[in-house]
């Protein structure tokens, strides 16, 4: 018997035999999925890593927006005027650069444009952190040199930092959030809205537990450490 169904006529009706192997077959193609198996297609799925890119790009962000805030109340004095002009700067950046932003997103290739916005905010950070953590532990000292100018130009080198790291996260956000969720979902609206309230929902945790994170570190230890926690996180997340 050959590998496809032989036929054979049996009072003018033709009757079809099945081999072993097409039977094994179709039992095989009516089986349903394992759901380990299901499971593990997922986890190695676009979804599945977008979903755990953008919670580890948003937990970093989420973290240093609130320490920044706290690390200049501390440097000033228990002062919000630091904190005051870095949410300026901050935002007049946005309102100047978006478009430009925005414009070389769409000019070049989205990993070459996630990797540069990737390693652009984690070495801001980094230096920022690194500046932190020396003005935090020597700041009696760098107050005397060039009669506390040093002071002002370490505070402006944070403050440009910081917002250099908020710039290239604003690129690598619309790389992720506004083109490769589009372009996984085929785009297909049903499935663009539903992987949206999902990162929008990681958003929403992240913006509550990573605060709560850095804030329980720099309370239970120091605002160095605090600092040395978020220098940390960067160096993994190279």
């Amino acid at each position: 018997m050959s590998q496809r169904a032989d036929a054979s006529q049996c009072g003018g009706v033709v009757v079809e035999f099945e081999s072993d192997d097409i039977r094994d077959a179709r039992k095989k193609a009516k089986k349903p999925r394992s759901i380990p198996g299901s499971a593990l297609i997922y986890l190695k799925g676009p979804k599945f890593l977008i979903y755990v890119s953008g919670a580890l790009s948003m937990w970093g962000d989420r973290m240093w927006h609130f320490a920044i805030s706290v690390f200049l109340i501390e440097l000033y004095g228990r002062n919000l005027l630091l904190t005051a002009v870095f949410g300026l700067v901050v935002a007049g950046s946005v309102l100047l650069l978006g478009a430009l932003i925005g414009d070389w997103v769409d000019r070049n290739p989205r990993n070459k444009v996630a990797h540069a916005s990737l390693f652009i905010q984690n070495i801001s950070v980094t230096v920022c952190s690194i500046v932190l953590m020396l003005v935090f532990s020597y700041k009696q000292r760098i107050e005397q040199i060039w009669d506390g100018w040093l002071t002002v130009v370490c505070y402006t080198v944070v403050i440009v930092l910081a917002d250099v790291a908020n710039l290239a996260s604003t690129a690598l956000t619309i790389a992720i959030q506004r083109d490769w969720i589009v372009v996984i979902t085929g785009y297909n609206r049903g499935h663009l809205a539903g992987m949206n309230a999902t990162m929008r929902r990681i958003d929403q945790v992240t913006n509550i537990l990573a605060p709560l994170a850095v804030g329980q570190v720099m309370t239970l230890a120091s605002n160095v450490v605090g600092c040395g926690f978020i220098l940390g996180w960067n160096l993994v997340r190279f």
